[in-house]
């Protein structure tokens, strides 16, 4: 049957093998060319495949940045330079004419160190200033912003342990209420949250947010531990204890 099916086909006539030929080959032979046919139309189909993808790559390998929304640095050597922009006949930087934009002087009233300068000779010979020449324009006034020094005000609980004379129990005296539950006050601890939540010192930036701390705290020493309070516990040293109350024949 199969043998009848075989002979009846004859899928090779596009290739100019007529059908009387096709009926004289061998089965053996038949089987073997139709297996060689269908791999030739796999890897056609392959082929074709594999021609796309090409086609894909270098297309993406002939992107740059003039031509795709790529950043300039993914640019590869061989990119050629981008053309110069053409002049436009004006010179760099603020144009004549234009209104300048300067940081606004504080009032004379609000200056913390006022230093007077006064000219002590002609810039071009050797004549001396007499220091009380009236002034013939207005003062020229420059004024510089520094950051005043940073120094930790450092408030101690120092809770005393007494012992009561009536009943002989040994008491510590409690933290006050306002007191914070840390290490660190409220505008230490708004400067905390502020390097991780503004700044996004978290975690990969912690060690950074701590030397920062210690290099604008102000007295030597060891820097402040302020890896839990970035961490978000907010707690920088031990937990104080709480009140003792502690029977003197116990503890002997």
């Amino acid at each position: 049957m199969a043998s009848l099916r075989l002979c009846t086909m004859n899928p090779f006539n596009l290739l100019g093998v007529a059908a009387d030929d096709w009926a004289q080959t061998p089965e053996t032979v038949q089987l073997a060319l139709l297996s060689l046919r269908d791999i030739v139309r796999a890897q056609s189909q392959r082929l074709r495949e594999l021609e796309t993808v090409v086609r894909e790559l270098q297309a993406k390998l002939g992107q740059t940045s003039r031509t795709s929304s790529k950043p300039p640095s993914s640019d590869p050597p061989s990119t050629p330079p981008r053309p110069p922009r053409p002049a436009r006949g004006r010179k760099a930087g603020g144009q004549v004419g234009h209104a300048g934009h300067q940081r606004p002087l504080v009032p004379s009233d609000q200056v913390h160190d006022p230093i007077e300068l006064q000219p002590q000779q002609w810039p071009t010979g050797q004549t001396a200033l007499p220091p009380d020449l009236p002034d013939v324009a207005p003062r020229r006034r420059t004024q510089v912003w520094e950051l005043p020094p940073i120094e930790p005000i450092i408030t101690e609980y120092r809770q005393h342990t007494v012992c009561c004379p009536q009943c002989q129990q040994v008491v510590t005296a409690e933290l006050p209420a306002a007191a914070p539950p840390g290490a660190f006050g409220p505008r230490a601890t708004a400067l905390l949250a502020l390097l991780r939540g503004r700044y996004r010192a978290g975690r990969s930036g912690q060690r950074a947010a701590i030397r920062l701390w210690s290099n604008v705290r102000g007295p030597p020493g060891q820097p402040y531990p302020l890896s839990n309070a970035l961490g978000g516990r907010g707690q920088g040293c031990q937990a104080p204890a709480a009140p003792q109350r502690v029977s003197l024949d116990k503890r002997r």
